[in-house]
């Protein structure tokens, strides 16, 4: 059954605006019942909205969340700091969260 939920959930946020309030109350209550963990795509699409609206400290706080292991948060401070100057303000969370993504697709860690 959750999996048909969180279809429907994933579906009502396709045909949502992509308004970081609206979104922000239904990842609320689909967190009630299933990890951010579990949707992946979902909470970095929020995190690139919440970006995107200026809210980089939301987007940071998500990102954080769905980091799978401490070596992975530990390579995304190493890029942020390797972007400082780099990048123009506020781009360096968006290139941490592609590291990320990349990692994540690659091999397993550990």
């Amino acid at each position: 059954h959750l999996g048909r939920l969180s279809r429907l959930w994933s579906d009502r946020l396709a045909l949502s605006a992509r308004n970081l309030h609206v979104w922000q109350q239904v990842l609320a209550v689909r967190r009630i019942v299933l990890a951010p963990s579990a949707d992946v795509p979902t909470w970095l699409k929020y995190a690139s909205l919440a970006r995107k609206s200026g809210h980089l400290s939301l987007c940071q706080e998500v990102l954080i969340e769905l980091l799978p292991s401490p070596r992975i948060a530990s390579l995304e401070d190493e890029a942020q700091s390797a972007g400082e100057g780099h990048w123009p303000r506020g781009t360096a969370l968006a290139a941490a969260a592609d590291l990320r993504c990349a990692v994540s697709d690659s091999a397993p860690l550990g």
